[in-house]
């Protein structure tokens, strides 16, 4: 695939991947028998529901490689 804006709009570095989203089970620790129960801060990844965000259909989120930028944008996708 090719990107149309493939550097970040701040810095310039090329994009280090794409925005996902994907479903997990946040795994629960039972305080009683009675359903009283907390987080257990662990969650449980299903990596086969791993999907791109696409804001439409052509176009994705992409993020910046520097580790000091944090960037984000939105670039068109020519595939």
């Amino acid at each position: 695939m090719k990107f149309v804006k493939p550097r970040c709009p701040k810095c310039g570095e090329l994009a280090v991947g794409t925005l996902e989203k994907l479903q997990g089970c946040a795994e629960l620790d039972w305080q009683d028998e009675e359903g009283n129960a907390e987080y257990s801060g662990s969650t449980d990844i299903h990596w086969n529901s791993q999907e791109t965000v696409r804001p439409t259909s052509n176009t994705v989120i992409l993020y910046c490689a520097n580790k000091g930028c944090y960037e984000d944008w939105v670039s068109e996708v020519v595939e």
